[in-house]
């Protein structure tokens, strides 16, 4: 027999061996982009989506560096391709293993998942708008054992779905997603009807793929939270309480509404940069003017400023898109002070919705001077305790008495309703 082997052997010849340097060998394959290793956690399993095949690749340069958010973020949502969410399962392992602190994963729950509400009830969050009209709405479901499903999903008003993202979450994990939560948008998330919050994300979505905006990868995972979309518009969460509002609430509500600017939701809203700009130049241009000898020209000229400003700004346009914010705004105001206030901000919403040039011009209204008067704060603040502003010094007749063309003189930022 191991003549007929040796036999048989010999008649195929020997195995052939790959050279040295030849192409035995698969080509090296590209390195992985630098964001996608710098993944965070809600970026996660977008980049993992993307990398594809090279998912597993992916886990590995993550534990390498290690990113504990990102492993545990593929390892729990639902979008996730198998082979890479089973790396990811694997690496919190690893990580673990040498000392890493990393989020604990939920329990697997048993039985079918339904997507229409049956075995777990469902609620819906949302943060109301900054001063760039960014807006966050979260959707979840509580499964049987305790773990949530949620999605996520950042929307700018004119732009529409700019960010999204989902997974799975054990009950204690709730606390650490409502801090990210609070730290990335300046306010914790308000509880809201299910119904409207889908009907805005489907609103958002709809503008993205009306302007062309590239929609977020994940979408689709979210799709069993965010839908079914209702057929008709839903109302407005506080509908009700504004339908109560009367014309001598709404008549009032200006008288002394610069103070509702210290409330959380919307102290952060300022007018665009390029107004405070504006309103720089325009204020040195005045005391120009009157010639910088006369230094207590300053402060009346700021008033005066300001109130020009806040006419100019606040157009029909922008009054009817600011009135929709400040709706949204009275809905974490309400849950967190009662009625009265959000009632104050509804009515001025309204108020704000019918200012015009001639009859109620916007310098009437305090709450939209406030939004300059923080402005100018904010910068005198920046810049020290004073307000730079560029002033044109008159040219001398005289050359050697010549100064240069342009100079910025400091002024005090003070005026009636400054924060």
């Amino acid at each position: 027999m191991r003549a007929k082997a040796s036999k048989l052997l010999s008649a195929q010849g020997p195995k052939p061996t790959p050279e040295r340097g030849g192409a035995a060998e698969p080509p090296p394959s590209e390195p992985l982009p630098e964001q996608w290793l710098d993944a965070t956690h809600d970026d996660a399993p977008g980049i993992a989506a993307q990398a594809g095949d090279r998912g597993a690749e992916l886990v590995q340069a993550w534990i390498d560096r290690p990113n504990a958010d990102a492993i545990a973020a593929v390892a729990t949502a639902d979008g996730t391709p198998g082979p890479t969410r089973k790396a990811a399962r694997r690496a919190l392992g690893v990580l673990r293993s040498r000392g890493v602190e990393v989020c604990e994963l939920p329990a697997p729950v048993p039985g079918p998942e339904s997507s229409s509400g049956e075995g777990g009830s469902w609620s819906a969050t949302f943060v109301s708008p900054d001063s760039n009209g960014m807006v966050f709405f979260s959707i979840s479901q509580k499964l049987p054992g305790g773990n949530y499903r949620v999605a996520d999903a950042v929307v700018q008003e004119s732009v529409g779905i700019v960010h999204v993202s989902s997974g799975r979450l054990a009950g204690k994990q709730i606390r650490r997603w409502r801090q990210r939560v609070e730290s990335r948008f300046g306010a914790r998330p308000t509880e809201v009807p299910i119904d409207w919050a889908r009907w805005c994300i489907a609103q958002a979505r709809r503008r993205a793929e009306q302007s062309g905006q590239v929609l977020p990868l994940g979408l689709e995972s979210c799709a069993p939270l965010f839908e079914p979309v209702p057929p008709n518009p839903p109302e407005h969460p506080l509908a009700a309480l504004e339908r109560e509002l009367g014309e001598a609430e709404i008549g009032a509500a200006g008288a002394g509404s610069a103070d509702l600017h210290r409330e959380p939701e919307l102290r952060t809203w300022l007018p665009a940069e390029e107004a405070l700009q504006e309103l720089l130049v325009k204020l040195g241009e005045r005391i120009s003017a009157a010639g910088t000898k006369e230094p207590e020209l300053a402060p009346g000229a700021l008033d005066q400023e300001i109130a020009a400003a806040t006419d100019r700004y606040f157009t029909p346009e922008r009054r009817e898109l600011l009135a929709g914010r400040m709706r949204d705004a009275a809905i974490p105001l309400r849950a967190r002070t009662g009625e009265a206030l959000a009632r104050r901000l509804l009515a001025l919403a309204e108020a704000v919705r019918r200012a015009g040039l001639i009859t109620t011009p916007p310098r009437e209204i305090p709450f939209l001077l406030g939004f300059f008067h923080k402005g100018v704060a904010m910068l005198w603040q920046q810049s020290g305790g004073n307000l730079r502003v560029p002033v044109r010094r008159p040219i001398s007749p005289e050359p050697a008495a010549a100064g240069p063309e342009e100079a910025s003189a400091p002024v005090e930022a003070a005026g009636e309703g400054d924060p």
